[in-house]
């Protein structure tokens, strides 16, 4: 459950406060708080610490501050800021240039989150170039070849090539990295339970909804035993399975996963943020659908005045959204 994370991570923090100075630790606590309670902004606190402490010990450029150089480039990435992750990600592999070079497993990993940044951007020809570059590097410095890190370059070669609607190569490289992974990892490993979700997106875009289907519940499944049912994670498995569900006509299902989503995002991000909104409007598209008007009107609204208080909208493209509603165009 969510009370025993949020109880260790308390304890954790009043440790912290009596041993405050120590790297390893201060990194101990960042990792537990990004990956258990995905509170990014907390935890990029504590990787910085952690590199004070580390650039204290060892100096400004070692392999330690290094390491948490990366850290704090993830956790930019996870907070949605990604020019900021690659800035990180740079000043990590001119400290590897400097300390222990580019010719090992740390340097291949930093390339292949420089491969994923630009996926983000949407840049896919640069994904693709540090990608490959991590995969080389990989494939010259791992003597085993099953390592799991090989997955995550197999991954990323499928998100790369899904984007550039290469769906045959991208099946072959997602599917790679699932064998991989439910082999070295474990199925409800959250590696793994991304490869489901990336081949259920990838079996989506290729109309076989069928087959979305089961991957997308194996890939729920894997996140609500690891992480409970208010995770980012859980909640994007939750919201693609009830958007397909309405896309097949399953209102019900559509219906029962929506609200598990709302659910779960209004308690990890709060009632009131645009998340929740947009749980908010997928509701209020499914009442549309089943002729629940009143109901539809009621979610729509309700999504409106998040995103208006937010920002996300001004005040004249909400009154027109208003007036829509009203007259009833719904969908």
């Amino acid at each position: 459950t969510c009370a025993l994370p949020i109880s260790a991570a308390y304890y954790l923090e009043r440790i912290v406060r009596i041993y405050p100075y120590n790297a390893d630790f201060l990194k101990d606590v960042a990792w537990f708080i990004d990956n258990y309670l995905a509170d990014y902004g907390k935890a990029l606190e504590y990787y910085q610490q952690a590199l004070a402490c580390a650039q204290e010990e060892h100096g400004e450029v070692s392999e330690k501050t290094g390491e948490l150089t990366e850290w704090i480039a993830l956790t930019y990435d996870h907070l949605g800021n990604a020019d900021q992750s690659l800035e990180w990600h740079s000043k990590a592999i001119g400290i590897y240039e400097q300390t222990i070079g580019t010719e090992n497993p740390g340097a291949a990993l930093v390339y292949t989150h420089i491969g994923r940044i630009y996926i983000q951007k949407g840049e896919l020809e640069k994904a693709l170039e540090y990608t490959i570059k991590g995969l080389e590097i990989r494939e010259r410095t791992i003597a085993n070849k099953d390592d799991q890190y090989f997955s995550q370059s197999y991954n990323n070669l499928g998100v790369i090539y899904t984007d550039m609607k290469e769906y045959d190569k991208a099946m072959e490289y997602h599917k790679k990295a699932m064998e991989m992974r439910e082999r070295k990892l474990d199925p409800y490993h959250d590696a793994t339970a991304l490869s489901y979700l990336n081949i259920g997106s990838l079996y989506y875009k290729t109309s076989n909804n069928d087959s979305a289907l089961v991957y997308y519940q194996k890939a729920l499944e894997a996140y609500q035993r690891l992480f409970g049912p208010n995770h980012p994670n859980t909640l994007r498995a939750l919201t693609y399975i009830s958007s397909l569900h309405k896309e097949m006509g399953n209102y019900n299902q559509a219906m029962e996963y929506g609200q598990q989503a709302l659910s779960s995002s209004e308690h990890h991000y709060g009632p009131d943020s645009n998340q929740t909104a947009s749980c908010l409007s997928e509701i209020a598209q499914i009442y549309a659908k089943v002729g629940e008007i009143a109901k539809a009107k009621e979610y729509y609204l309700r999504a409106l005045d998040i995103y208006e208080k937010n920002g996300a909208i001004t005040s004249e493209q909400a009154e027109q959204a208003r007036e829509r509603i009203q007259n009833n165009e719904l969908q």
